[in-house]
């Protein structure tokens, strides 16, 4: 039986991103298929009554972009912390 793996994840996501290429190495070092799954992460968070990242408190947008860069170092990924 094939090996496959559902992979839901919104292309807006700087953690998406982050995590993308290793979870890519992961699936095909274990012979399993990826089917890919985006979706709109802006409208489960306006579904939810949940405030989106770029509408967040300084506070919090500080620590997110600080655990963004750590594992932007970790991945040795190049990540523009503030996008257009």
């Amino acid at each position: 039986m094939a090996k496959h793996v559902e992979y839901f994840f919104a292309p807006v996501s700087g953690y998406a991103y982050l995590g993308h290429a290793a979870f890519l190495e992961i699936a095909n070092r274990n012979g399993a298929e990826v089917i890919l799954r985006p979706f709109n992460i802006i409208a489960l968070f306006s579904g939810q009554g949940t405030v989106p990242p770029p509408k967040q408190g300084d506070e919090r947008l500080s620590y997110r972009q600080e655990g963004m860069a750590r594992w932007a170092e970790r991945r040795g990924v190049p990540l523009n912390a503030k996008p257009a």
